[in-house]
């Protein structure tokens, strides 16, 4: 704990004083990502929140997914502290996230009313948690992925077009999955 003081620029008993232990510390830094993460989906669907409460039909939808895969990459790749320590987490079993607080449904939620939106406009039935997988499968995974196999098969995100290939992917299963016949 002393070392994080001093790393931090604060006197060696400053973290132990404000948050006890280096697990209670742990907890802080998982619950304040997790705070970033929620506000930094709430923005990335809320295109998809507005065509919801609008008319429009597929090319309307294809665009706000487009927005909103391409905000929540953005997220991610401006926050690569996040996509590691969801990392660490999974290899741990994910045990310290359970005592932790966390807010994680603003993707879920959206999804929930694009399903109901979707049945309503004649599109289809489906299941949002199956949208919500293909979400973070075609977005998170690949930039948690990006150094491993991304680098592998010659894919670097830092390329516009290496990022807009990714996104287009992801936008193109979220529209067949929507649209599929039920």
């Amino acid at each position: 704990m002393s070392d994080i003081g001093v790393a931090a620029g604060l006197s060696r008993g400053a973290p132990g004083y404000f948050f006890g232990s280096k697990d209670d510390l742990y907890r802080a830094v998982l619950e304040a990502a997790f705070v970033d993460r929620q506000e930094a989906s709430e923005r990335a669907v809320g295109p998809i929140r507005m065509w919801c409460e609008g008319t429009g039909g597929l090319e309307e939808l294809n665009e706000a997914l487009t927005s909103a895969v391409d905000m929540y990459m953005e997220f991610l790749l401006a926050r690569p502290a996040f996509v590691r320590l969801i990392s660490w987490e999974e290899l741990a079993g994910g045990e310290r996230l359970k005592d932790a607080e966390r807010k994680s449904d603003a993707i879920s939620n959206a999804f929930g009313q694009v399903a109901k939106v979707s049945a309503d406009r004649g599109l289809a039935n489906f299941d949002p948690e199956d949208a919500v997988i293909v979400f973070i499968a075609m977005a998170y995974a690949p930039v948690s992925l990006q150094n491993t196999f991304l680098a592998g098969i010659q894919m670097d995100l830092t390329k516009p077009r290496d990022r807009r290939r990714l996104r287009e992917l992801a936008v193109g299963r979220l529209i067949d999955l929507i649209t599929r016949a039920a």
